[in-house]
């Protein structure tokens, strides 16, 4: 049986985020949950993914410390997801799109994963055309969502497909035609920039 503190925290830390408390408030409670809960138990997978999704953006690599292990213990999609994001922001690529496979793996068809395994793929790996296949699946699960239309746009424009890629800014992003024009101008050049740049 848990100790009271420990059941009176988790009550606490509920709390916290049905209130929308930020990070000042929430990481202490989650640094001292992870204090009192027992190895392996689900107060402790949940204090470390809790934490790690709050810490993802300062702290990359404390994210995926703490996701890793809970990834590999309870085979959870969620964390293959924070895992993958982590090592994404710490530029690992390679090590972030098996992250995220194995959270596809798991949920097939969730939309930001293909995303973010896409828009790896693309802009980090530079495997536009590989990417374009997660990106297209992603936007057909969630059309409404620009960000993903803006990456399946970027592998689309870069697989010579000019004038999908300018639709998608047009219909899915809300751009006009001349600044979707600009925008695929603009990427392809950069695209071309960074090729030029690998073969000298």
């Amino acid at each position: 049986m848990r100790p009271r503190s420990l059941e009176c925290l988790l009550g606490d830390v509920a709390f916290a985020l049905r209130q929308g408390l930020g990070p000042g408030e929430l990481v202490p409670m989650l640094e001292r949950l992870l204090e009192l809960a027992p190895a392996g138990s689900e107060a402790r997978r949940f204090g470390s993914l809790q934490l790690a999704e709050i810490l993802i953006h300062t702290q990359p690599f404390r994210a995926a410390s703490l996701a890793r292990p809970v990834a590999l213990e309870c085979a959870s999609d969620r964390a293959w997801g924070i895992v993958g994001l982590a090592l994404t922001l710490l530029g690992h690529y390679r090590a972030a799109v098996r992250a995220y496979r194995h959270a596809l793996l798991l949920a097939p068809n969730h939309a930001g994963y293909l995303h973010n395994l896409g828009h790896v793929l693309d802009v980090g790996l530079d495997r536009y055309r590989e990417a374009r296949a997660y990106l297209e699946l992603a936007h057909r699960g969630e059309p409404k969502v620009r960000e993903i239309a803006s990456s399946l746009a970027h592998a689309v424009a870069r697989a010579g497909h000019h004038n999908r890629a300018v639709d998608l800014l047009c219909e899915s992003v809300g751009m006009t035609k001349s600044v979707a024009l600009a925008t695929v101008e603009i990427w392809l050049s950069r695209s071309n920039e960074a090729t030029t740049g690998q073969a000298q």
